[in-house]
C-alpha cells in the first residue's frame, strides 16, 4: 500500500511586508534604502515570471539577524501582482522585528525623495504562492553562492598548496 505523504511548508509568521509606491528605478530605491536603512542590498538574477523578469535585491544581515529583500512588481508595463493601494516595489523583512524598529524603517522609507508612500502590507493567503516564489528564488540564489564560495576555497587550498610545492623544490633544489 502506498504511503502519502504532505509536504509542510513553514509558515510565513515571521515575515513583514513593506509597500513601496515610487516612480524610481529599481537601482535607485534601493540605492536609497541602503543608505537610508544601513543595509547593503545587492542585486541577483531577476525573478522570472510568465515570460517577464522583475528585479530582486537581497541582503542578509548575519546568522540569526533579519533578511531583507525587495522585488519589484512591475516592468515594461507589465505588473506580476497588483495590490490596492498600487505598488512598486515589495520589502521583505524576514525573522524577528519589534514593531519600533519596524515603524522606523516605514518612516524612515517615507523620507526618501521620490517615495509617494510607504506602509505594511497586510499577509493574506492570496499572497502565500506570491511570498512561496520568493523564498524559492533565494533559496536559488543562496545555493549559488555557496557554490561559488566552496569553488573560491578550493581555488585558494590549490594556491596554498602550489606555494607549499614550489617552496619544497626550491629547498631540494639549494645545495
Amino acid at each position: 500500500m502506498a504511503v502519502k505523504r504532505k509536504l509542510q511548508l513553514a509558515s510565513f509568521d515571521d515575515i513583514k511586508i513593506v509597500g513601496i509606491n515610487t516612480p524610481l528605478a529599481d537601482y535607485k530605491i534601493a540605492w536609497h534604502i541602503n543608505k537610508k536603512l544601513c543595509l547593503d542590498l545587492i542585486r541577483y538574477t531577476d525573478i522570472p515570471i510568465d515570460g517577464n523578469e522583475y528585479s530582486y535585491f537581497y541582503y542578509a544581515a548575519g546568522e540569526r539577524c533579519n533578511i531583507y529583500d525587495l522585488v519589484a512588481l512591475s516592468r515594461d508595463h507589465s505588473s506580476w501582482m497588483n495590490l490596492t493601494p498600487h505598488v512598486d516595489y515589495l520589502l521583505f523583512i524576514r525573522n524577528e522585528i519589534t514593531d519600533e524598529r519596524l515603524s522606523e524603517i516605514i518612516r524612515n522609507l517615507r523620507e526618501i525623495k521620490g517615495v509617494a508612500h510607504a506602509f505594511l502590507v497586510e499577509i493574506t493567503k492570496n499572497l502565500d504562492p506570491f511570498l512561496e516564489k520568493i523564498e524559492l528564488h533565494e533559496i536559488t540564489i543562496q545555493e549559488k553562492l555557496a557554490t561559488r564560495r566552496d569553488l573560491e576555497e578550493v581555488k585558494k587550498e590549490m594556491k596554498e598548496k602550489k606555494k607549499k610545492e614550489s617552496g619544497l623544490q626550491a629547498e631540494q633544489t639549494t645545495p
